[in-house]
């Protein structure tokens, strides 16, 4: 069993292999797995179905080592997909016309996910951008039946914030896990006792934004700047303070990141055993707080 420490913080491979050569993404998950990350992020439909199989080359040699969380309910099936998924904006796009949540079809893609990533069973699958409209009583007795055939350790959702509070209203006992956008833990909602929150999107957008804003007043910069001891213009120290902000404000969860350089991975994964900066955390929260941008990142 891993360590809670190894876990806390998770690699997301949403663009593995990405505009990465098989071996270069090969590499970059090596090289988390070697810096003490052992959750690890994917599903059916990242890089038209690529990113599994990548996944797949580090659990043929290490197994049970690794956790593994994959997804089913979108499909890498056509070229207008994979298009939109080379820049991330697929699931935005394919929540919208439905999912592939019939017993067959979740049977089929688990399948699929089992193949492409060499191994019998995985830790956890999570329903992609499914809607609460697409629940009933035969995709939990399906996914009941994968967990007693080994195939799966867990079943959650994984999508939006407003879907994740409806399904947990309505549907607590298919919320083993709760995988939501970071902006969750702006105004923390109330998951299942037994759920785990695992948190995505910390960086990305967010970052850009904050950051934006920072160089939008020259007095809240340097406030920034004199209080937690990093510059402005300095993206990837900030960064790594959001990581932990959200590390911290998700304590019993799963942080997820993604990055192409392994050099990222790296200084990322300081942060499992880095004493937290209780006085920069709190700095950083007091100044993503309104009227900046953040709340429009969703």
């Amino acid at each position: 069993m891993e360590s809670p420490e190894s876990t806390r913080l998770g690699f997301g491979c949403a663009a593995i292999p990405g505009a990465l050569t098989q071996r270069e993404a090969l590499t970059l998950l090596e090289t988390a797995y070697a810096c003490g990350i052992r959750h690890f992020d994917t599903a059916r439909m990242y890089c038209a179905g690529t990113s599994e199989a990548v996944l797949g080359e580090l659990a043929r040699r290490l197994g049970t080592e690794l956790i593994i969380v994959t997804k089913a309910g979108i499909a890498p099936t056509s070229r207008f997909t994979r298009a939109l998924d080379k820049f991330g904006l697929a699931p935005r796009f394919l929540k919208h016309l439905g999912g592939r949540f019939a017993p067959a079809q979740i049977v089929a893609s688990l399948e699929t996910s089992l193949r492409k990533l060499r191994v019998d069973r995985v830790d956890a699958l999570l329903l992609h951008e499914v809607r609460i409209d697409e629940i009933d009583d035969e995709l939990k007795i399906t996914l009941e039946r994968l967990r007693a055939a080994g195939k799966i350790g867990a079943w959650g959702i994984a999508t939006s914030i407003a879907e994740s509070e409806a399904i947990i209203a309505a549907h607590p006992e298919l919320c083993d896990i709760v995988q939501v956008p970071a902006a969750w833990l702006d105004h923390p909602r109330s998951i299942p006792p037994h759920a785990k929150l695992i948190v995505h999107s910390v960086l990305g957008p967010r970052l850009a934004a904050f950051i934006t804003t920072l160089r939008g007043s020259e007095r809240s910069a340097r406030q920034f700047e004199k209080e937690t001891g990093l510059s402005v213009d300095d993206p990837t120290a900030i960064g790594g303070l959001m990581l932990q902000a959200a590390m911290a404000r998700n304590p019993g969860g799963v942080t997820l990141f993604s990055t192409s350089r392994p050099e990222r991975v790296r200084l990322n994964a300081e942060l499992l055993t880095a004493d937290p900066d209780s006085a920069a955390i709190h700095c950083l929260e007091r100044a993503m707080r309104p009227p900046d941008a953040l709340r429009a990142v969703k």
